[in-house]
């Protein structure tokens, strides 16, 4: 009895102690980015414009994306675990995937590279200009066409800004 009390104490212990899992079921975000500068020296090469400019969804390998993007001068940057929270309630949330409204060009110098066990799931190249998300893989979402508000739409990429940034967007 003595034995079968300790158990059930160090397994409600272990429990309490793990973490809670992300809707998205990913462990990880990596966030690349690219300044200016950088793209100057790759715009002629249309592999760079394939991912930089491309909407809807141009073909991408998981296995060889990440090294792409930093050939091309896409700089990393690991999310902590409360971020990674904050974005997946963002993309989980207040991203309709299944429309693209823009009043520009795409130009995705942000992406983000979702992963479990350290293997990629999905990837969303984000365009903070037009506020155009590109999504490759499953990502769920509870967000539905009905809920879209135009004056209130464009607003939501901001706050994803915010998150991956720590400070506002300012064009």
């Amino acid at each position: 009895m003595k034995y079968f009390i300790i158990t059930i104490i160090l397994t409600f212990s272990l429990i309490s102690c793990k973490e809670r899992q992300i809707s998205n079921n990913y462990d990880q975000i990596i966030h690349y980015s690219i300044i200016d500068e950088q793209i100057k020296t790759v715009e002629t090469n249309e592999k760079f414009n394939s991912i930089f400019m491309n909407i809807y969804s141009h073909k991408i390998s998981f296995k060889n994306f990440e090294k792409e993007l930093v050939s091309f001068g896409y700089t990393k940057n690991s999310l902590d675990k409360e971020k990674i929270k904050k974005v997946d309630l963002f993309i989980s949330n207040e991203i309709y995937y299944d429309g693209h409204l823009t009043a520009c060009v795409a130009s995705y110098r942000d992406i983000l590279i979702l992963k479990r066990n350290k293997k990629t799931i999905a990837v969303l190249k984000i365009c903070f200009e037009c506020d155009m998300v590109d999504k490759y893989g499953i990502i769920n979402s509870t967000f539905k066409e009905s809920n879209i508000d135009e004056d209130n739409y464009f607003v939501n990429f901001k706050k994803l800004y915010k998150i991956l940034y720590n400070k506002e967007y300012k064009r």
